[in-house]
């Protein structure tokens, strides 16, 4: 089973802004802001939703991370993950169902994390390595609408 998964990297004044999640299977654990991306949804809105769901902030998406593939109990999970900044909101307005709260963390602050603390350790701390790289892609790899083909007639002008 495949599920595909978007987030963002937030970081201000050497700290990332990170999740502690609510959900069951990852109760009280650290992650990036990220879900899974509902059908119909564009990889960028899921990117952003996520964020305002799980932290009450709005951002805007800067640039791509380097796509990562995870492999875990049976299931191939690709996650986008994209540099974003704060735009508006207010962590007062996160989905409470979403998660128990956000912290601003440093690296630092990271490593000194039991290993079960963070949802998927490699995952965060390779998102961070690329953006301290500078592994930013350009936005314009993804497209900015979600094609509905319906039928072989569904061309929409591409072929001029």
């Amino acid at each position: 089973m495949k599920a595909y998964v978007a987030g963002c990297v937030v970081e201000k004044d050497g700290k990332y802004l990170m999740v502690k999640e609510k959900k069951r299977d990852c109760y009280g654990q650290y992650n990036l802001p990220s879900g899974a991306v509902e059908e119909g949804e564009s990889i960028t809105d899921a990117a952003i939703r996520e964020v305002l769901e799980e932290t009450g902030y709005e951002v805007e998406l800067l640039g791509a991370l380097p796509i990562q593939t995870i492999y875990r109990d049976n299931q191939t999970i690709v996650k986008f993950m994209f540099q974003a900044k704060i735009v508006g909101g207010s962590q007062n307005n996160l989905d409470s169902a979403e998660s128990m709260g956000i912290e601003w963390m440093s690296k630092e602050d990271l490593k000194s994390l039991d290993k079960d603390d963070l949802r998927s350790d490699a995952s965060v701390f390779m998102a961070i390595k690329k953006l301290k790289e500078g592994k930013i892609y350009p936005m314009d790899l993804f497209t900015e609408c979600i094609i509905h083909e319906k039928g072989k007639n569904s061309f929409f002008g591409l072929r001029k």
